[in-house]
């Protein structure tokens, strides 16, 4: 297969990235007549045969996907545009379906009206780790917070200290990057049975989000 062929063909699949280069069938349609009308200059083999000229391959656009990318969209207006409102909203496909970057293409629209993104992973590898996922996101929330400006990270550290109070130091034992938002003592560990260290995350978690899902946030 020329080596054109093959980067027409990977740029219509590949999943990852957000800078596109094709906007519409029609510029596919482009580049698949220069080659045909043109192919000594546009379909080669190698690519230090020839220059690519005018082809420019840019990896990373979702095809096909724009209908899914609107109700993840949808999905987050509802939520933001009626206060006490939530939903939840699952992205099933086998592995490799391109789930995750169809999430993250969704994304920017959330990082432009000032929400959260929270992003965590079940890694096989880390199974014996408690939460590692959640865990994961939160930090991952801990550092976006700290790009906020002075006033809004002082906003949601009050937030945190009213909403989760005494349970603060708990909390960071969980996520440790909070710490870096919230100073104060670590809690030492109390040995409590399995039931009640559950339930205790639990309430500690949903205090937690109480504090940042605001109307505003």
């Amino acid at each position: 297969v020329p080596l054109s062929m093959f980067s027409l063909v990977f740029n219509l699949l590949e999943k990852n990235g957000e800078e596109y280069h094709y906007k519409s069938f029609s510029e596919v349609d482009h580049d698949l007549y220069v080659m045909l009308t043109d192919p000594e200059n546009y379909l080669f083999d190698s690519i230090d045969e020839r220059n690519i000229g005018q082809l420019n391959f840019s990896s990373g656009k979702l095809f096909g996907r724009g209908e899914h990318v609107s109700e993840l969209i949808n999905a987050y207006n509802r939520v933001t545009s009626a206060e006490g409102s939530s939903e939840i909203v699952l992205v099933s496909g086998y592995s490799g379906a391109g789930k995750s970057a169809l999430v993250k293409q969704a994304q920017n629209s959330f990082n432009e009206k000032d929400g959260f993104f929270l992003c965590g992973k079940f890694d096989q590898l880390q199974h014996v780790e408690p939460l590692s996922a959640i865990v994961d996101a939160f930090s991952g929330l801990c550092h976006e917070i700290m790009k906020k400006d002075a006033a809004t990270r002082d906003q949601i550290r009050s937030a945190i200290q009213e909403n989760v109070g005494s349970e603060t130091g708990f909390l960071i034992n969980l996520i440790p990057m909070l710490r870096n938002i919230i100073e104060v003592p670590v809690t030492e560990t109390i040995q409590i049975g399995a039931r009640e260290a559950q339930n205790r995350v639990k309430v500690v978690f949903r205090l937690f989000l109480r504090a940042l899902a605001t109307p505003d946030r």
